[in-house]
């Protein structure tokens, strides 16, 4: 796909002004392998200057005509004119995969915003990762620059040859105008109420145009989630009014219906989201990105080098004891980090006088300490009468925090270790483990509380401590916290300016640096941002007897932090460089998982850890069985008539609410059926060939003659 570059595009590389940045490519290399790269760049049909001030940052963009043929290459969507829609499917949804040849069919083809930013640097990036390498020319230019490492021979591109050398510093998008359109549009929708008039508060289009698919489908689940989150915080918070003076969590009579309510919530919430997330991957064009970005190898794959029985070409392979190898070494660390917050969870439920001396041991050591317990005494430090009661409540909220914060470096670099063959691979796998690590972590004192204390009123307190505690972190952290660092930042690079502009006679300062300026940005990550709420999903949705009024809690401070983030995002952050996805994905297995979880916790702690259902069913009650710890066969038949009725449920919504919106449906099975009858005319309009030997062959039609690419 490089060896259509013609003169034209080569002639419109001498002049690149800042404006037409799509990508910053960070270099670490000498002055010759710096010039190298640039001839490459150049050839591929980028044009590529270098940012002023600096000798090793390039701004690299391309000409119109380079990135409609990579989107051609792409098979990218784009919307059609109404006159240019010829089919039934194009009428119902005006998209077609991008043809050079029929270029005047879509929409502002030729004109300068035909590709939304988001797309160019898609373009612009998969172009850049296609440069290749000749192994010759780029050896000279090693050498000619002192470098003394050789890149591995079975590397093509250009970028992973530069890697493999240590040449490499980064490649990061540029920021270009539109930055903040995504911010003002939602804005615009929030001072209008849109909150009540529209499925979609966000302006997610116009973020995802910048910003990208990635980032797009982040807002689109949070706005989704935050929405969903009216219906149990009303209901939270009527149950919470009405409770009777004298009344605790433990046996409030409402508090099972809640629960029920909110684990149904949780089973159609998920399917729900599944549906949004097919009908938005469907509008922007991506409802199959998954299969592309799946056999993208990663530049750190590491394996032995064979010859490929079916390409013939060199290829990385990695034997199967070394793969078992690595993961069990994987685990056991895994396994071992869970010590520490297991060991604190206990130091602090003794802080907290909740483990008595008759605490049975946990694999073979004993969890009461005396001289812990001491603190939690009448008139101690930590008395549960007095307010100080909370402060190890909320200390393990801390320390829940850190200890995440450290596995996050063990997690990147056990993943690193498992040395997984592409990239799809390498994040679901971080993901899993960091979602296990820190679920341990933040559930398994609830866990102890409800299913070993069974101590309803105790794990109330301990959720809300939790709860509460980390969801104003959250807010803080991300959203205040930035901000004053990143206006400190801004004074500190204004009065450097200024001592600089001073310095040179007021003779420069005055331009800006052409978009190097973008490296000093923070990155977003949205790793943190999933990880956060999907924890914060299963505090609501687990316990949900237990504190209804998380529901409420959740939906204030996540309102704040969506538009926190996106505040973030728009202003204090870098340009992300993402590959496009379809969704979002292994933390929508997470989110299952979690709600299946869900029904067994909520159903046990209903009936086995509390008195909640005791003035709604007294006849099921017997006092004096559950003094020995015996429980009446007609708890046990309820509890399983009630968790199996639950299960049915979400195997019916499986069945009955079909990810993909009708619309989507019918719009591809058109497409489909338009494609076969495309397929037999094709084949009816082709000429009927003998062959010398009397065989009679149809020679199929170069082009087809259609209008549509399909």
């Amino acid at each position: 796909r490089l060896s259509h570059v013609v003169q034209q595009s080569r002639l419109q590389n001498n002049h690149m002004d800042a404006a037409s940045t799509d990508v910053l490519l960070a270099l670490t290399a000498p002055e010759p392998v710096v010039r190298y790269v640039e001839q490459r760049v150049r050839s591929a049909g980028l044009r590529v200057a270098r940012v002023p001030a600096t000798a090793t940052v390039l701004r690299v963009s391309a000409p119109s005509a380079t990135l409609e043929r990579e989107a051609e290459h792409l098979e990218l969507e784009k919307r059609l004119r109404p006159e240019a829609r010829s089919c039934a499917s194009e009428r119902h949804w005006p998209m077609r995969e991008f043809v050079l040849a029929q270029r005047a069919d879509f929409a502002g083809a030729g004109e300068g915003g035909f590709f939304t930013p988001s797309e160019r640097v898609f373009l612009v990036t998969a172009l850049l990762e296609a440069v290749p390498v000749d192994n010759a020319s780029f050896s000279a230019a090693l050498a000619a620059g002192a470098v003394r490492e050789v890149p591995p021979r079975h590397l093509s591109s250009l970028l992973r040859a530069l890697a493999s050398v240590g040449l490499l510093g980064e490649v990061s998008a540029a920021h270009c105008a539109g930055r903040l359109e995504g911010w003002r549009r939602s804005v615009g929708l929030l001072r209008e109420w849109a909150w009540l008039r529209s499925s979609e508060p966000l302006a997610l289009d116009a973020i995802r145009d910048y910003w990208g698919e990635r980032t797009g489908f982040l807002f689109a689940w949070q706005a989704f989630y935050v929405q969903a989150l009216a219906p149990p915080a009303a209901l939270g918070l009527c149950i919470w009014w009405r409770r009777p003076k004298g009344t605790s969590v433990d046996d409030d009579s409402a508090v099972p219906v809640f629960s029920l309510f909110s684990v149904v919530w949780a089973i159609f919430f998920v399917q729900l989201w599944r549906r949004k997330q097919a009908a938005l991957a469907f509008r922007w064009g991506i409802h199959d990105a998954h299969t592309a970005q799946a056999e993208v190898r990663r530049p750190e794959f590491v394996g032995r080098e064979v010859v490929s029985e079916i390409t013939g070409e060199v290829e990385l392979v990695e034997g199967r004891g070394s793969r078992a190898l690595r993961y069990a070494a994987s685990l056991c660390v895994s396994l071992a980090c869970l010590i520490v917050p297991l060991a604190y969870m206990f130091v602090s439920l003794n802080l907290q006088g909740y483990i008595s001396p008759a605490a049975r041991h946990v694999l073979g050591v004993r969890v009461y300490h005396e001289a812990l317990s001491a603190f939690a005494a009448p008139g101690a430090v930590f008395d549960p009468e007095a307010w100080t009661g909370m402060l190890p409540a909320v200390l393990h909220a801390a320390v829940i925090f850190l200890l995440n914060k450290a596995y996050r470096h063990v997690a990147e670099a056990l993943t690193d270790l498992e040395n997984h063959r592409t990239q799809e691979a390498h994040d679901n796998s971080l993901i899993v483990k960091r979602f296990l690590f820190e679920a341990f972590d933040c559930y398994i004192a609830l866990f102890y509380i409800a299913f070993e204390l069974r101590d309803v009123d105790r794990l109330r307190v301990e959720l809300v401590s939790l709860f509460s505690t980390d969801a104003f972190r959250r807010v803080f952290t991300e959203a205040v916290l930035p901000l004053l660092m990143q206006r400190l930042s801004r004074r500190r690079h204004a009065a450097a300016s200024a001592a600089a502009k001073k310095e040179d006679g007021g003779a420069g300062g005055g331009g800006t640096d052409g978009g190097s300026g973008d490296l000093e940005l923070d990155e977003h990550e949205d790793f943190d941002d999933y990880l956060e709420m999907v924890i914060q999903f299963g505090y609501i949705t687990l316990f949900a007897s237990a504190f209804p009024l998380a529901s409420a809690l959740a939906l204030a401070c996540n309102g704040v932090e969506l538009y926190s983030d996106l505040f973030k995002v728009s202003y204090l952050c870098r340009r992300p460089r993402r590959p496009r996805v379809s969704g979002i994905g292994t933390w929508l297995g997470l989110l299952y998982v979690l709600v299946v979880a869900s029904i067994f916790t909520n159903a046990v702690l209903i009936a086995f850890a509390s008195d909640q259902l005791a003035p709604l069913l007294p006849q099921l009650f017997d006092a004096r069985q559950r003094q020995v710890g015996q429980w009446p066969s007609g708890i046990v038949l309820l509890l399983v008539a009630v968790e199996h009725g639950l299960l049915l449920l979400l195997l019916a919504t499986e069945v009955t609410l079909p990810r993909p919106p009708r619309w989507v449906r019918l719009t591809l099975a058109r497409r489909e059926h338009e494609a076969l009858l495309a397929k037999r005319r094709l084949l009816l309009e082709a000429p009927v060939v003998a062959t010398p030997l009397g065989d009679v062959i149809e020679a199929t039609p170069v082009g087809g003659g259609g209008g549509s690419k399909r």
